[in-house]
């Protein structure tokens, strides 16, 4: 018998790549997915640039995007009701617990008992920073992507620091969760060769695109019992939505993103 899996998303629905990193799960695994936990307190795009703002530069570029190009394929929401995990899956509805002398939150206990009582793993989608039993309760505890190399940038990443230093690759980890933010046990990791990315959209694209498989590989990964996952030897710096509002920074992203889309443009 494969592994029973309890997702975590926020509502309305699942990411485009998302989906199909669970999809390809059910596919090439004997993993399934038996429960869903949806957050009722999740948040919705913001409705001005200065709303936006508060998530760094960011949400300021997302928002901006939206509004002008719309949501790229890979990260649109699939809608819970059009996806097959409902009639295959129980699904349950929670608001998340803040905590008072952290940041992050918990789920409530009587949810988590009812989580470790369905599945074996929790693969998170959402629901911001977790803290408390849900980190440690299931068997295999609760995987999460991170679009980046912990080990050398975590926090607000999605490549945004190896495109504007000129790096050649960037990475994806799928990661074990920890108490510390972005500080998990490293279940997959693949470096992405980014050199012909010419802006940094095109940098996140890959690096959502390439995760696809790497949630299956992990799950069989854990299917192995002499598999382990790699507890980093050390950690990258911390960044946060407002180091990108640096004005060094800042500019050095318009002016090496613009070049981009024109070298793009001109083929």
């Amino acid at each position: 018998m494969g592994l029973r899996i309890c997702l975590l998303i926020d509502h309305p629905g699942v990411r485009q790549y998302f989906l199909r990193a669970i999809q390809d799960v059910q596919s090439s695994t004997d993993a399934d997915v038996a429960s869903v936990v949806v957050n009722e307190a999740h948040t919705t795009p913001p409705d001005s640039v200065l709303d936006a703002a508060e998530d760094g530069l960011v949400g300021v570029l997302g928002h901006l995007r939206r509004r002008v190009a719309g949501t790229p394929d890979y990260l649109r929401y699939v809608p819970l009701e059009e996806t097959d995990l409902p009639s295959a899956a129980t699904v349950h509805h929670t608001e998340p617990i803040p905590l008072d002398d952290e940041l992050g939150h918990r789920l409530p206990d009587e949810l988590v008992d009812q989580v470790v009582s369905d599945a074996d793993v929790v693969v998170r989608h959402g629901f911001g920073i977790l803290k408390g039993r849900i980190l440690t309760e299931p068997d295999h505890g609760v995987l999460s992507f991170h679009h980046g190399d912990i080990r050398r940038y975590r926090g607000v990443a999605l490549g945004f620091w190896n495109f504007i230093e000129g790096e050649p690759t960037s990475g994806v980890t799928l990661q074990r969760l920890t108490p510390e933010l972005d500080g998990g046990e490293i279940v997959v990791f693949r470096e992405i060769d980014i050199d012909d990315c010419h802006t940094w959209q095109s940098v996140k694209e890959r690096l959502f695109q390439r995760s696809i498989p790497m949630l299956a590989e992990g799950i069989d990964a854990l299917c192995d019992p002499d598999f382990e996952p790699q507890r980093p030897d050390s950690l990258g710096e911390l960044y946060y939505a407002s180091d990108m509002w640096d004005p060094q920074t800042l500019g050095r992203y318009v002016i090496k993103n613009t070049v981009g889309r024109v070298r793009r443009h001109l083929g």
